[in-house]
């Protein structure tokens, strides 16, 4: 483990990398000379390129990651992160496995012609943290990719962490696809305006699985011509969850293919919108779906104190064992035991239809209904079992004024808290081909 200096404007792989006077000239001679654990201060003004298969290899743990830091060159040893150095292979693939921290570095695969790509992350066990970065594909190449992991049954447990790093592309069939675990936050423009702007964003690998997590990434560089998700790869399974994000005024959120089957992981946005709003979430899974409703809502029903708001649950393949399930409703205990409490939720349909039942919906609670540990008890008003006879929720004269012909009902459960805490509501919708407006807001008795 050591501190090695990198500049190719005037190191040479025959110095030993101890100062800015004696600096590396590669990239992969300065990590070696670090070894597992050490670090690599790169020059701003460092601008490396290679035409051969690369492979970049990090640390051997979590705890003994090469870090590779884009400094100011001005000192020895440095004393401010800097950006501007930048690593680009022009006819080959590079691979970076094991466990790395870059730092305002640019990673580029691929000029003109040359079907190259990147592959980060890759190997029995990696771990990427890319900061203040640039990872590009400058090649034209429609089959290119950006590789986020590799599929396969040694590298279940990597994850890649791009924190205020963006991707740039060299066509618009170009994509990011995604294999394991990716975290991508903090960044201010996730697509670089000066390459092209993708059709889909984020593809599947065959064989993937993981998840990737969005929080505070600012897609709105994608427009009506993009989608951000492509679900459905063969054999993969990743799980979305994209959190107060910024999108494109007309991005499609998810491309038309179907979710394959009640496992897979869902495609999930919360509290993303390209407007000034803090309520929208649209919710994708095999099931159906589930979106924020700001016309068709309930008179005095849930709110964000600006915006009345209701959830659109509409489904496609749910069952009496695979439901939609909506999202939670937290909401806090303070009493316990007798008398029992009774909470009510308000639904709609937007029709004439026919009342639904509890085969067909219900309400489910999980509170804390033992007094000698916080193990949750659940209680719903389900039909029994898919043997039991079925029987229709009550009518409600709840007012739903932007609705047409409505049919009104109220899910109610009772039950009996012994511990003070958090309870959670969930509504069930397991009906197929019906929109159920469901108002997020609970009522107690």
């Amino acid at each position: 483990m050591a501190i090695i200096y990198l500049r190719g404007t005037t190191g040479s792989d025959a110095n030993d990398g101890s100062s800015w006077a004696l600096a590396k000239l590669t990239l992969t001679a300065a990590i070696t000379a670090a070894g597992s654990g050490g670090t690599v201060y790169v020059a701003p003004v460092h601008n490396e390129s290679y035409n051969n298969p690369v492979t970049i290899t990090g640390g051997a743990t979590p705890d003994a990651l090469v870090k590779v830091v884009c400094v100011n060159d001005s000192a020895n040893p440095p004393t401010a992160a800097a950006t501007g150095a930048r690593w680009v292979n022009t006819a080959n693939t590079t691979v970076i496995a094991g466990f790395f921290y870059f730092q305002g570095i640019a990673l580029r695969g691929g000029s003109g012609a040359a079907a190259v790509g990147l592959s980060l992350g890759n190997g029995n066990s990696y771990g990427l943290y890319f900061e203040n970065c640039q990872i590009a594909t400058s090649t034209t190449v429609t089959t290119v990719k950006i590789s986020l992991g590799v599929a396969g049954a040694t590298s279940k447990d990597g994850l890649i962490v791009m924190d205020n790093t963006t991707v740039r592309f060299g066509s618009t069939a170009q994509s990011l696809t995604l294999a394991r675990n990716v975290r991508w936050i903090n960044t201010p423009a996730a697509i670089d305006p000066a390459g092209a702007f993708p059709v889909v964003l984020f593809l599947e690998s065959s064989g993937a699985a993981g998840t990737l997590e969005c929080r505070g990434v600012d897609f709105s560089a994608l427009g009506s011509s993009s989608s951000l998700v492509s679900p459905n790869a063969t054999g993969s399974n990743i799980a979305y969850k994209f959190a107060s994000c910024k999108l494109g005024t007309s991005v499609l959120l998810k491309a038309a293919q179907a979710i394959d089957g009640p496992g897979q992981g869902p495609i999930i946005f919360d509290n993303c919108d390209s407007a000034g709003t803090n309520y929208r979430m649209a919710h994708y899974k095999y099931q159906g779906s589930i979106l924020a409703e700001t016309v068709k809502v309930r008179t005095g029903g849930a709110t964000d104190l600006t915006q009345p708001i209701s959830w659109n649950m509409t489904t496609l393949a749910p069952s009496f064992f695979a439901p939609l399930e909506s999202p939670m409703i937290a909401f806090w205990n303070d009493l316990v035991g007798a008398p029992a409490k009774t909470i009510s939720i308000e639904i709609a349909q937007d029709a004439a239809a026919a009342a639904l039942t509890n085969a067909d919906i219900w309400l489910e609670v999980e509170y804390p209904g033992v007094d000698t540990s916080p193990m949750a008890r659940f209680t719903r008003n389900r039909a029994a079992d898919v043997l039991a006879s079925p029987s229709t929720h009550a009518a409600s004269t709840a007012a739903w004024p932007n609705l047409t012909t409505p049919t009104k009902q109220k899910l109610s459960v009772t039950f009996t808290p012994l511990m003070k805490g958090y309870c959670i509501a969930k509504i069930m919708l397991a009906k197929p081909g019906v929109t159920v407006y469901v108002d997020p807001f609970i009522t107690e008795a």
